[in-house]
C-alpha cells in the first residue's frame, strides 16, 4: 500500500488580517475543525480550553470522529459533529444548527 500525502496543515503564526486579535478580544459565535491537526494547531497558538472559558457561549463544530477526538484529549467536547465527514457535510450540519437555533 501506498501513503501520497494529499496535504499538508501547517500552524498560522501571524496575523495579518487581525483575525487572531480580533478573536482573542471578542470570541466567536463558532470555531470549526477540519481535522485533528487543525485542532492541535488552534489549541497550541490559542489554548482551546482557557479560550472557552473566557468565552463561554462559543460553539465547535467537528468534521468527524478523528477530529472529535483531538478535542476530547483537551477535555473538550464540539457543539456538533458533521454526519457527512466533508466540507459540505460541515457546512451543512452548522447551517442545520442554526435553522433549529432560529426556531
Amino acid at each position: 500500500m501506498d501513503d501520497v500525502a494529499c496535504y499538508k496543515t501547517v500552524p498560522e503564526t501571524e496575523d495579518r488580517t487581525g483575525t487572531a486579535a480580533a478573536l482573542l478580544e471578542s470570541g466567536a459565535d463558532w470555531i470549526t475543525f477540519t481535522s485533528s491537526s487543525t485542532v492541535e494547531n488552534f489549541h497550541a497558538r490559542f489554548d482551546l480550553p482557557k479560550i472557552l472559558k473566557q468565552f463561554p457561549a462559543m460553539k465547535l463544530a467537528s468534521i468527524g470522529p478523528e477530529t472529535t477526538r483531538a478535542l476530547s484529549v483537551l477535555g473538550i467536547a464540539p457543539n456538533i459533529e458533521a454526519r457527512e465527514h466533508t466540507i459540505e457535510g460541515l457546512v451543512k450540519s452548522l447551517l442545520q444548527q442554526k435553522a433549529v437555533a432560529t426556531q
